[in-house]
């Protein structure tokens, strides 16, 4: 699918350019192989996998009968530990988001989710590990396209919580 058209692109790719521009973001499109994996995705960018944000969306029970979905953002080089989310959530249990759910949530398959939030029932918490990195690398909801942008401008467009999320 091109990306060069507004017109042609699913919403939730339009949504993020929209922003980007809106907030005259300076970024660069990358066009690869699809990577299967973070690592094969950063190798084929071009970067360290650590500099590769890394988004999975987990479901966060507070009690029994409350929950909410929270994207993680970590360095690609590592996972998220749940045990650390737990614990800044103040949660009894943290799992990874039912498939359909998370892909609900993030406007795209599994393995493409961007680093961003357009959905209210979906909060953001990025690992402080992402803010040490000059450039940072993510998909944009396609196997074959990628951003790369400054750190610091994703975190002031995301404005994301930020914790120590991140295992080894």
């Amino acid at each position: 699918m091109s990306i060069d058209r507004p017109d042609m692109v699913p919403p939730v790719h339009a949504r993020l350019f929209e922003m980007l521009n809106r907030h005259r973001a300076e970024y660069r499109m990358i066009s690869h192989s699809p990577g299967a994996t973070t690592e094969e995705a950063s190798r084929f960018r071009g970067h360290d996998p650590a500099a590769a944000a890394k988004s999975i969306i987990l479901c966060v029970r507070k009690t029994r009968k409350e929950s909410r979905y929270v994207l993680a953002v970590v360095p690609g080089d590592r996972r998220v530990d749940f045990r650390r989310v737990r614990s800044l959530f103040s949660a009894i249990d943290v799992s990874f988001a039912p498939l359909p759910v998370a892909e609900r949530l993030a406007g795209s398959p599994s393995g493409t989710f961007m680093p961003f939030v357009f959905s209210p029932e979906l909060d953001i918490v990025v690992d402080a590990g992402l803010a040490h990195h000059d450039e940072i690398f993510f998909n944009v909801g396609l196997a074959d396209r990628s951003i790369s942008m400054k750190a610091s401008a994703y975190l002031s467009l995301s404005a994301p919580r930020i914790a120590e999320i991140a295992a080894d």
